[in-house]
C-alpha cells in the first residue's frame, strides 16, 4: 500500500541556484517561508544543506505534533529531502532551472496524523510554489529570492 501524499510545482521567476540556496539554509531562510501552523522551529545540528537536523511543532485541525527532520540532498543543488525521525513523513523540495527562472516543486508523503496532511496541502498552496500563474512570484520562496542577500 502506498503512503498518502500531496504535491505541487510552479514556475517562479528567481534563478534556481538562488532559490535552492534559500531552501537549504535552515538557520537564516527556511523558517521564514513556513506557514503559521509551524511553531518552535529549532536547528539541532548543522543548519545548511545535508546533515541538518531540525525540529518543529505543527498544529492543524485540532492536532499538534512534534517532528524531528533529517535533511539529505539526493541531488545537491536540485533535490532536498526532509525525513521525519518519528514517522514515515518525508518532504521533498525540487528546484529545476527553467529559462531565467526555475520550477519549484514540493511533495509531502508518509503515514502521518491528519494535521500533517492538512498543513502540507496548505503549505503547498501558499509556500514554495504559491502563485496563481507561471509568472506570479508571490510564493514565500520567490519573495525571499527577490530580496537582496
Amino acid at each position: 500500500m502506498n503512503d498518502p501524499h500531496v504535491a505541487t510545482q510552479r514556475r517562479i521567476g528567481p534563478p534556481a541556484e538562488h532559490v535552492y540556496r534559500l531552501i537549504v539554509d535552515f538557520r537564516a531562510h527556511h523558517p521564514h517561508f513556513l506557514p503559521p501552523v509551524f511553531s518552535d522551529f529549532e536547528v539541532e545540528q548543522g543548519g545548511i544543506e545535508a546533515g541538518t537536523v531540525h525540529s518543529f511543532k505543527l498544529t492543524a485541525g485540532g492536532w499538534t505534533r512534534s517532528y524531528r527532520m533529517r535533511v539529505e540532498e539526493p541531488e545537491p543543488g536540485r533535490v532536498l529531502t526532509e525525513s521525519d525521525q518519528l514517522s514515515s513523513a518525508v518532504t521533498t523540495f525540487t528546484v529545476t532551472p527553467e529559462g531565467p527562472g526555475c520550477r519549484c516543486g514540493l511533495r509531502a508523503a508518509g503515514r502521518a496524523p491528519p494535521a500533517w496532511v492538512a498543513s502540507s496541502s496548505g503549505c503547498l498552496r501558499r509556500g514554495c510554489c504559491a502563485g496563481s500563474n507561471a509568472d506570479d512570484s508571490s510564493g514565500w520562496i520567490a519573495t525571499l529570492a527577490a530580496a537582496p542577500d
